[in-house]
């Protein structure tokens, strides 16, 4: 079947430790973003895996991504990327981990987005630009609707 660094050649990557299927986050293409898929294992390592193209073929290619604010003892739980809507550029990355922190283990949530004109999609500047909220959503998704602009103007 497919050749050399073609989509079909099987490749593979280890995770330092588990994840589930709220660990993975497909990342926008083109000049929607970088591409790929990001992996977070529960241990708090975030893999970001793609295909690059070098010397006219496509090469697999996985780098560590070290987001700011998250502890190196905490579990991830998911994470998520979105593009920010228009007239705006850019990405959105957002990750949940539960921190043990004594008497009970506490959830977090962090997002991370850039708003400098060239490193909207650059994963490199996104990942240190963490955005803090003001109160805790109960719903997700209707919440970004709702205030994701307080955090991250034009998302």
């Amino acid at each position: 079947m497919g050749g050399e660094g073609s989509p079909l050649t099987p490749n593979f990557s280890r995770l330092s430790s588990q994840s589930n299927v709220y660990g993975l986050a497909a990342l926008p293409a083109g000049e929607e973003g970088p591409g790929g898929l990001l992996a977070a294992a529960l241990k708090g390592k975030v893999i970001h895996f793609r295909y690059h193209e070098l010397q006219r073929r496509m090469r697999p290619l996985a780098s560590e991504l070290q987001f700011t604010y998250i502890p190196v003892d905490a579990e991830i739980v998911s994470i998520d990327s979105f593009p920010k809507s228009p007239p705006q550029r850019g990405l959105v990355v957002g990750i949940t981990f539960i921190k043990d922190s004594g008497d009970k283990p506490s959830p977090f949530l962090n997002i991370y987005c850039d708003y400098e004109p060239g490193s909207e999609y650059d994963l490199d500047s996104v990942r240190w630009e963490c955005r803090w909220l003001h109160d805790t959503p109960q719903c997700l998704a209707s919440w970004c609707h709702s205030h994701l602009w307080e955090c991250c103007p034009g998302a």
